[in-house]
């Protein structure tokens, strides 16, 4: 397990992937003291609040063209840091191809970023279970982990359409679960389920969206 070296400027993010492997409910992760734990269907999803614009940060494809994710706004996005070295992050990865088949499109994007060293072992993975929804991303150097302040893998980030931070979860999740995509669905669709309108309580539900 690599160990990333902190940057003050962000939150820290934190999970111990062995623990989040045999016992997914006890993923433990940082937390700012304005943040907020969502208990829904979202298991350990933490709001960013207040929401933080996300790094400009240049990262790969898999021809080596450069993006950041600034210029993606007007789309919302999962980004998934992980590596097929780990075993949390392997873990998930087709529960994410799953649910980039279904709501991926010119609103919805889940973007995997590996931080593998070798972009072979990346890509082999992927071709070795048959993953084909999910377009290759690579953060050789981590320097875009770096600016979100991650520590450990997996983590994934939710984004809003303005490039700010929605939330994130450390740990693997079960992405295209209804109740998953039922909470993405909800920002597609320019619900926010925190906001007071559609605050999530103890037994109320995401509010519908189709």
């Amino acid at each position: 397990m690599t160990r990333v070296t902190k940057v003050p400027s962000r939150i820290p993010r934190i999970v111990i992937v062995g623990m989040a492997m045999m016992l997914p409910s006890l993923v433990i992760s940082g937390l700012s003291p304005a943040g907020q734990r969502y208990y829904g269907p979202l298991k350990n999803f933490v709001v960013s609040n207040p929401p933080v614009q996300v790094p400009a940060t240049e990262f790969l494809d898999s021809s080596s063209g450069t993006h950041r994710l600034p210029d993606s706004k007007g789309k919302i996005l999962l980004v998934n840091f992980w590596a097929s070295w780990c075993l949390a992050c392997r873990a998930e990865m087709a529960s994410l191809d799953r649910l980039q088949a279904r709501l991926g499109g010119g609103d919805f994007e889940v973007l995997a970023i590996s931080q593998d060293s070798r972009k072979e072992d990346a890509t082999g993975f992927l071709k070795s279970q048959h993953l084909t929804h999910l377009r290759m991303f690579f953060d050789h150097d981590r320097k875009l982990g770096l600016a979100f302040g991650q520590y450990f893998l997996p983590i994934t980030i939710l984004i809003d359409r303005t490039g700010a931070e929605i939330g994130w979860l450390v740990g693997p999740a079960e992405w295209d679960s209804p109740q998953a995509m039922a909470f993405i669905r909800s920002y597609i669709s320019g619900v926010d389920p925190f906001s007071e309108e559609h605050r999530w309580r103890p037994g109320a539900r995401i509010p519908r969206v189709q």
